[in-house]
C-alpha cells in the first residue's frame, strides 16, 4: 500500500498517522523515527498538522515546499 492517501477535495496527496508519515518522508529524507520529525517540526518547522482527535497528517506538497527551503531556514536557525 502507498504511504499517502488521496484526498478527493484537492490535487494534494497527504499522509495521516505516525507511520504513513515515516514512510512518505523515507521516500524524501534519511527521517527513520518520529522523534526525528518532532525535533524537525520545533526546530525547522516542518508543516506536520494535527487532526481535531489528535492525529497527525502531513500535505505532501506543503513538505516538498518545505524541503526546497530547508537549507535556508536550517542556515537562518544556525546563524
Amino acid at each position: 500500500t502507498k504511504a499517502w492517501k488521496m484526498n478527493k477535495n484537492a490535487d494534494s496527496p497527504w499522509a495521516s498517522g505516525r507511520e504513513n508519515i515515516l514512510e512518505l518522508l523515507s521516500q524524501y529524507t534519511n527521517i527513520t523515527t518520529w522523534q526525528t520529525i518532532r525535533t524537525w517540526k520545533r526546530d525547522y518547522g516542518l508543516p506536520i498538522r494535527y487532526f481535531p482527535n489528535g492525529t497527525p497528517f502531513i500535505i505532501e506538497n506543503e513538505f516538498k515546499s518545505w524541503a526546497i527551503n530547508f537549507d535556508k531556514i536550517k542556515k537562518q536557525k544556525n546563524t
